[in-house]
């Protein structure tokens, strides 16, 4: 039986059936291998790409970010210097009435330009030095002077 084993067996690896099976399993896994190693190449530049782009968006994204600041900044900036100049021409025309009349205003009203308009504007014109100043001095001395004069002599108890 040895021998008609052996027999069976070198037929089977003589036939050109059997070494054709083999080369072409063998060539199917060479093709297999070569596809996989393909997709791997494929799907490392597809990470890479991505990567890229995740870094583009980053910085679009603090260029926005900064923009967006920047405008801010800007935006009050440009109200701080509207606020300082509506509270100047508040003053001056405070002024321009009390000179007249200094009780034609109650005394809230000259709190608020003194605590509230004055204060604004000189504040701003200490923290920006190049702004058109110095308008208001002589007003708003005048204001706070007619109103502690008022104060002492009771001007303000008839309301």
């Amino acid at each position: 039986m040895d021998a008609h084993l052996l027999a069976l067996i070198g037929v089977v690896f003589a036939s050109t059936g059997f070494w054709a099976f083999i080369t072409s399993r063998l060539a199917r896994h060479d093709q297999t291998h070569d596809t996989m190693k393909e997709v791997k190449e494929t799907l490392d530049k597809v990470q890479t790409e991505i990567k890229d782009v995740k870094q583009d968006v980053k910085q679009l994204s603090a260029d926005v970010d900064k923009k967006i600041q920047d405008l801010r900044d800007e935006t009050k900036a440009v109200r701080e210097e509207h606020d300082a100049k509506t509270a100047r021409t508040r003053i001056l025309g405070f002024f321009d009435e009390v000179r007249v009349d200094p009780t034609c205003h109650c005394f809230d009203h000259y709190r608020n330009i003194i605590e509230g308009d004055i204060k604004v504007y000189n504040d701003y014109c200490k923290l920006h030095p190049s702004f058109e100043n110095g308008y208001t001095l002589t007003a708003s001395q005048f204001i706070i002077d007619k109103f502690n004069e008022l104060v002492s002599t009771g001007g303000f108890d008839n309301e």
